[in-house]
C-alpha cells in the first residue's frame, strides 16, 4: 500500500547519506547559492557585529508588536539598550505595563503602550497605532506578533484559521503600509523587520495556517524589498527555526517538538541576527538556527515534492501521536 512512499524515502535517504558524505563540498556549494541569490551569506554572519540602529538610521522611536514576552520583549530591551523609544503592542496590558515600567527604569527611554488583538480583521489596529504615533516619528518597525495553532485543517473554523492569518500576516502588512507611507512622506530612512519562520519554507501539516501566513510575509519582504531600497528602507524577514517562547506552551508535548527542543535557540540569538543583518549585504531573507538552515538546505537540495512526500511518510506513519490531528468529528 505504502510502496511508492517507502521507495522515495529510501531514495531520499541515500540522498541524505550522499549529502553527508560531501558535507564540505555541500556547505560550499550552499554558500555559493546564498550569494548567488542574494540571501544571507551565512558564513559571514557570525562575523558581523551587532549594529547600533539609532546611529544607523537616526531612529529616535521604534514599534514593535508582540512585545509582551519572548522574541519581541527582547527587541524591545535591545533597542533601549540603544538609546530608541518604544511603542510596545501586544493584547496583554499587565505584562506590557511591566515591560514598559522596566525600559524605562533601565534604560530611560520614553514607552507607550498599545493594547490591541491582533487576531481581528479591522480597524482598531491602526485608530490605536495612529493615536500613540501620529505626533512621532517611528522609523523601525518590528512585525513580530504571531501565535501556532495545532490541528487538523477540518478541525477549526474557517474565522479561527483567519484570525491565525490575521496575526501572523496581514495585520504585519498593515501596519507596514501605514508606516512606509509615513517614511516615504518625510524622506527618512528606516528598517521594517519581519519575524518570519522556517516554517515558510518546511511543509508544515497541522499547522497549516501559521505555515501558509510565515511563507506569505517571507514572499511579502523579498519583493517590498526591491521596491524600498530605492527610497533608503530596508527590509528583513527573520526565519528562526524553534525558538524557546511561550508560543509553544499551549500545544502538547508531541515527538516532533521535543525533538526541536534540542536545537532550540534563545530569543536573544534570534534579535542578534536580525540586528546584524538588517540593512547589510544585501540581506532579505536570513535562516536563524539549526532546523531552520536544515530545512532551507532540504527545500534546495530536495525540492519541495520530494521533501512533501518524506514529512508525509514521516507524520502519518512513524509519529503516532499526531493521531489525534486526524480524527474526524461527525
Amino acid at each position: 500500500m505504502y510502496t511508492f512512499e517507502i521507495l522515495l524515502l529510501a531514495v531520499a535517504t541515500a540522498v541524505m547519506y550522499f549529502i553527508n558524505k560531501f558535507t564540505y563540498f555541500i556547505f560550499l556549494l550552499s554558500i555559493i547559492y546564498s550569494y548567488k541569490h542574494v540571501k544571507a551569506p551565512y558564513v559571514l554572519i557570525p562575523l558581523l557585529k551587532v549594529q547600533n540602529l539609532r546611529t544607523k538610521y537616526n531612529a529616535k522611536w521604534a514599534i514593535v508588536t508582540g512585545a509582551s514576552s519572548g522574541i519581541g520583549e527582547c527587541i524591545s530591551r535591545k533597542l533601549a539598550e540603544q538609546q530608541i523609544s518604544v511603542v510596545l503592542v501586544s493584547n496583554d496590558e499587565a505584562r506590557l505595563q511591566a515591560v514598559a515600567s522596566d525600559l524605562k527604569t533601565l534604560y530611560k527611554v520614553d514607552t507607550r503602550i498599545v493594547v490591541v488583538d491582533l487576531r481581528e480583521n479591522n480597524d482598531v489596529l491602526l485608530r490605536e497605532v495612529r493615536k500613540a504615533t501620529d505626533d512621532i516619528d517611528v522609523q523601525l518597525v518590528f512585525n513580530n506578533a504571531g501565535y501556532i495553532a495545532m490541528e487538523g485543517f477540518h478541525q477549526s473554523t474557517v474565522e479561527s484559521k483567519l484570525d491565525n492569518l490575521n496575526c501572523n500576516a496581514i495585520n504585519a502588512i498593515r501596519l507596514t503600509d501605514h508606516f512606509y507611507k509615513r517614511m516615504l512622506h518625510s524622506k527618512q530612512r528606516g528598517a521594517i523587520v519581519f519575524t518570519s519562520s522556517s516554517a515558510s519554507v518546511c511543509p508544515s501539516p497541522y499547522s497549516v495556517m501559521y505555515s501558509a501566513g510565515k511563507a506569505l510575509l517571507t514572499s511579502f519582504a523579498e519583493s517590498l524589498s526591491i521596491e524600498s531600497r530605492q527610497h533608503g528602507i530596508d527590509i528583513l524577514a527573520i526565519q528562526p527555526g524553534y525558538v524557546r517562547t511561550k508560543i509553544f506552551d499551549p500545544l502538547p508535548k508531541l515527538a516532533l517538538l521535543n525533538f526541536l527542543r534540542l536545537v532550540a535557540q534563545e530569543p536573544v540569538d534570534v534579535v542578534n541576527i536580525m540586528f546584524k543583518c538588517v540593512g547589510r549585504l544585501g540581506m532579505t531573507v536570513v535562516d536563524s538556527g539549526f532546523f531552520a538552515f536544515l530545512s532551507k538546505m532540504a527545500r534546495i537540495f530536495l525540492g519541495g515534492n520530494l521533501m512533501t512526500v518524506i514529512i508525509a511518510f514521516i507524520v502519518n506513519h512513524l509519529m503516532k501521536d499526531m493521531e489525534q490531528y486526524r480524527i474526524i468529528k461527525i
